[in-house]
């Protein structure tokens, strides 16, 4: 819906389908997966606000490592959810760097 309204843009409709496959996998399934498992690793890498954020800000921002699936993952949680409460608070219109 948000995407249709225009508040959010395609890169992040694409990274927070990316979430919720992941956030599906793993609360939905019998299997063990853990963020190194391949398939949890290829979606994870597919999320790429925390790249665009850290390319916005000089490429120093502290936190998560980047370098793993569950970094990129963790990152990105964080990143979206400050988002969404500027946007629900009417600070902000879009999401930034979509």
């Amino acid at each position: 819906m948000a995407f249709a309204l225009g508040i959010i843009g395609e890169k992040s409709r694409l990274d927070l389908n990316h979430i919720r496959h992941i956030r599906n996998a793993f609360s939905h399934t019998r299997r063990n997966f853990t963020f190194e498992t391949n398939e949890v690793a290829v979606v994870c890498e597919r999320i790429t606000l925390p790249v665009r954020f850290i390319a916005e800000n000089g490429g120093k921002l502290p936190g998560f490592p980047m370098n793993t699936p569950r970094g990129n993952f963790q990152y990105a949680i964080p990143l979206y959810s400050a988002a969404l409460y500027f946007l629900g608070n009417k600070q902000v219109s879009t999401i930034p760097l979509d």
